[in-house]
């Protein structure tokens, strides 16, 4: 997998394409004159990417997800509409929390940095 196919596949899956959906319009930087349809765990999936061994518990961060994710098709549609229902906000914040401080991307980007040190 390379490292910038890695945006949560939650995220993803708003960028469906409307006429085949549940599948990405898949250009390749090499060969952008070929586009193909891929779902988006084909294009951003990572084995375990929920284990985190700096956390006493590693797999805390699936509970965390589990409760987040699902939700989050319905957090974009309501945005939207202009409509903000209570614990949205909290939903959003808490999720962009995740993708930038616990995501695969940004683990390797934080083993990156501590290699340095």
């Amino acid at each position: 997998m390379r490292k910038d196919h890695s945006p949560s596949q939650t995220y993803l899956n708003s960028f469906c394409d409307p006429n085949k959906p549940g599948y990405l319009n898949i250009y390749r930087k090499a060969d952008a004159t070929n586009p193909f349809y891929n779902p988006p765990k084909k294009v951003c999936y990572e084995e375990n990417g929920d284990i985190n061994n700096s956390f006493k518990n590693k797999e805390v961060l699936r509970k965390f997800l589990e409760e987040i994710e699902p939700k989050w098709s319905n957090v974009i549609s309501n945005l939207e509409e202009k409509k903000i229902e209570e614990g949205t906000m909290g939903i959003i914040d808490t999720y962009l929390a995740y993708l930038r401080l616990c995501s695969p991307v940004a683990k390797r980007c934080n083993q990156s940095l501590m290699a340095q040190d």
